[in-house]
């Protein structure tokens, strides 16, 4: 009860101390020859959420930069798109 007198406002319930919930974290997949990155095709250093709908891509830039590095892509419903413009004449 030394709580409750310490830390509760008057005619307040007390519920005790507990942390506010934590945020769930996102679960990655590291891209490999079977399953490169959906962005850039890179067989390695990309990372694809486990889910689906976002890319972690190490190449190619957007407009939400990672801290860990890379940038945050989310996939489109329809597909993934390679983030490649059309091959070049020679490619």
């Amino acid at each position: 009860m030394e709580d409750r007198a310490r830390y509760a406002a008057p005619n307040v319930p007390y519920l005790g101390h507990h942390p506010p919930p934590s945020a769930p974290t996102l679960g990655w997949v590291e891209a490999s020859a079977a399953t490169p990155c959906p962005r850039c095709g890179a067989r390695t250093g990309c990372s694809v959420e486990e889910t689906g709908g976002f890319v972690r891509c190490r190449v190619i830039r957007s407009d939400h930069p990672l801290v860990g590095g890379g940038w945050l892509h989310a996939v489109p419903a329809t597909g993934a798109a390679t983030g490649r413009g059309p091959p070049r004449s020679g490619d």
